[in-house]
C-alpha cells in the first residue's frame, strides 16, 4: 500500500504540475499506474475482509476467555463454522483442503463461543490425523 501510495502521489504531483502529456504518459507506464488501479479493488476488499476476520477473532477470544457464562444468542452457524475452520487452517503448517457443504446462512440460538470452540477442536483433530 505504501508503494502504491507513493507511486500515485508522484503521478498526481506530475499531473498537477502540468507535465506535458507525453511525459505524463511515460510516468504512468513507469509507475505502473494502470496496474495499481486494477489492484486497488481486490486489495481494499482483501484488507476489509482481513479486518473483519481480526474483529471476529478478537470477539471470539473475548467471549472464550470471559469468566462470565455466555448467554444464548441468535447467530449465523455457517459463519461461525467458517471462522473456526479458518483459524485452524491458518495455524497449520500443511494447509488442508476444506470443502464446505452447508447453506450460505443458518441461524441458530445457542452459545456461539461454545460451538466455535467445538468446531475448532474437531477441525484441529482432523488436521492432526491428516498430517500423521
Amino acid at each position: 500500500l505504501k508503494r502504491y501510495g507513493a507511486a500515485i502521489a508522484t503521478y498526481l504531483d506530475a499531473a498537477h504540475g502540468r507535465a506535458d502529456p507525453q511525459a505524463l504518459e511515460e510516468l504512468r507506464r513507469k509507475l505502473k499506474i494502470d496496474s495499481i488501479a486494477a489492484d486497488m479493488k481486490p486489495l481494499i476488499d482483501g484488507t476489509l475482509e482481513g479486518a473483519e476476520r481480526v474483529r471476529a477473532i478478537v470477539q471470539d477470544l473475548r467471549r472464550f476467555s470471559s469468566s462470565q457464562r455466555e448467554g444464548l444468542e441468535v447467530f449465523d452457524v455457517t459463519r461461525t463454522i467458517r471462522t473456526a475452520v479458518d483459524w485452524v487452517v491458518r495455524a497449520e503448517r500443511v494447509k488442508p483442503v476444506v470443502v464446505f457443504d452447508m447453506p450460505d446462512e443458518l441461524d441458530a440460538c445457542a452459545r456461539k463461543g461454545h460451538l466455535h470452540q467445538v468446531i475448532v477442536n474437531l477441525v484441529h483433530n482432523a488436521a492432526d490425523v491428516l498430517q500423521n
